[in-house]
């Protein structure tokens, strides 16, 4: 594992604590958590500079890279962080801490997807545990309490890997016990242990397969992969549920009924999980009705013009915001959102998604060849388009309606050169004009809305994220 560096801690964060890896620097500050230094041991980091504190809050909720930037030019160099030892503090620099797991690395074992895996293959051993016990969990299963239920558990990562991760994230041990009662207390009682548990495996590969199938039956496909169909990450099956039953559906109203009437009976549960080192779960039913949360438009707008990025915000049940960007780091230019809710992140969605739901009440899709704004913000000829939209929506796209701004904040002016400037400034040519472009574009079909219709966009794209759309499959969801 390497050095933590400013780059690190403007990525996604995988440990659930916030939206920017700067959330777990700044959680394990505030809590006093030992971190890993590179030098070796452990030491709880300080910082005394209010003005560092709140620029970590502010990026720990934000991809926003203005922000970020920010933050990086306040902590660099030496003695802006601290860290405490028995004969008092001393000064050090942010690349003398460790790129643990913790911080997304992917030696080890937790880091990234392979962490995400690690944690809910746990939570599947430790719920047929606590099934075939009458007490809650308490502690740890031991290995003669994971042998006896070896049998009935199916996932995609070792047990040996899943005890050492375990060991590395103590905190985790906590989460999954608390879920595992949980689930006990949900639908347990009684059952003398008759459930199989799955994360991943041919069980959610069959289930996976299935949904393909239904989901290109379609004209127009409902969803863009199976996690936003059903956000489930492990499955609890009663052994008398076949293949042939789970693959006879031809359409989602009928996939879902089925998987309805399994949950009525007791025989199979779709489970999401919450992320995080909590120690407390509750369990909410989701989409066991026709009935549906309901959210409304908000704002949209850039919280800087330099940054790639532009935010569209949610009101209601949901309230959720989603960053537009392109996410390719360049290399073959992607827009996609990315929706954030008050207690999780939901994911990436394709820019395709938010263009079908604009075609969806409007009648008039955002784009339909996205190729072709690949090649013209490439070449440049991106440019001048981009211009006239910016100076149409310039208090949207130049920061001014950020509620973050500084008194002192002053708006760039929109200019032929200042969009020259950016297209040239990235490693490929171009990258900032086509996000800051589909960004605009977007908020171009937004405005020209009338309220009525902007609620209804704003709406669907908030159930589509929360996995909670019409055609979505019920499940149980861990809070």
């Amino acid at each position: 594992m390497g050095a933590l560096s400013p780059k690190d801690l403007r990525s996604n964060d995988p440990t659930g604590v916030g939206t920017s890896r700067a959330a777990v620097l700044l959680d394990a500050i505030q809590k006093g958590t030992p971190l890993e230094f590179m030098k070796g041991g452990k030491y709880a980091v300080q910082v005394k500079d209010p003005k560092i504190i709140g620029l970590l809050k502010d990026a720990a909720d934000t991809m926003d890279e203005k922000i970020h930037d920010k933050l990086n030019a306040a902590i660099k160099g030496n003695g802006k962080l601290k860290y405490i030892t028995k004969s008092g503090t001393v000064d050090m620099k942010l690349s003398d801490l460790e790129k643990t797991t913790r911080f997304g690395s992917n030696k080890g074992s937790g880091g990234g997807a392979a962490g995400t895996a690690l944690q809910e293959s746990a939570a599947a051993w430790f719920s047929a545990v606590r099934f075939s016990r009458s007490k809650d969990l308490k502690y740890a299963p031991n290995d003669d309490e994971y042998k006896s239920v070896e049998s009935i558990v199916d996932t995609d990562k070792k047990l040996d890997d899943i005890k050492a991760f375990l060991e590395e994230e103590p905190a985790w041990v906590d989460s999954c016990m608390a879920t595992a009662n949980a689930l006990y207390n949900e639908f347990g009682k009684g059952t003398k242990n008759k459930y199989k548990w799955y994360r991943g495996g041919k069980f959610v590969d069959m289930l996976n397969k299935q949904f393909k199938k239904v989901n290109d039956s379609y004209d127009s496909a409902p969803f863009s992969n199976l996690n936003k169909w059903t956000p489930a990450d492990i499955w609890a099956c009663e052994c008398s549920v076949t293949q042939d039953q789970l693959t006879k559906a031809t359409n989602f109203a009928s996939y879902n009924a089925l998987l309805k009437e399994f949950i009525d009976k007791k025989i199979l549960f779709g489970i999401s999980l919450k992320k995080t080192t909590s120690d407390k779960i509750t369990l909410k039913h989701v989409n066991y009705s026709a009935s549906r949360p309901e959210d409304t438009f908000k704002d949209i707008y850039a919280k800087s013009f330099d940054s790639l990025d532009v935010w569209m915000y949610t009101q209601g049940q949901m309230k959720i915001e989603v960053q537009f960007r392109d996410t390719s780091g360049g290399k073959g230019l992607q827009w996609q959102g990315e929706a954030i809710g008050s207690l999780a992140k939901h994911g990436k969605i394709g820019g395709g998604v938010y263009s079908r739901i604009l075609g969806e009440v409007t009648g008039k899709e955002l784009y339909r060849n996205i190729d072709v704004y690949k090649s013209a913000a490439k070449s440049g000829s991106l440019n001048n388009r981009l211009l006239r939209l910016a100076k149409k929506h310039e208090d949207i796209i130049n920061g001014s309606k950020n509620p973050k701004k500084s008194s002192k904040f002053v708006a760039p002016k929109m200019t032929k050169e200042t969009i020259d400037y950016h297209y040239n400034r990235t490693t490929t040519k171009g990258q900032w004009v086509f996000s800051k472009y589909l960004g605009l574009l977007f908020v171009d079909r937004m405005m020209d809305l009338s309220t009525g219709d902007q609620d209804k966009v704003a709406n669907l794209i908030a159930l589509y994220a929360t996995s909670q759309s019409k055609d979505s499959a019920p499940y149980l969801k861990a809070m």
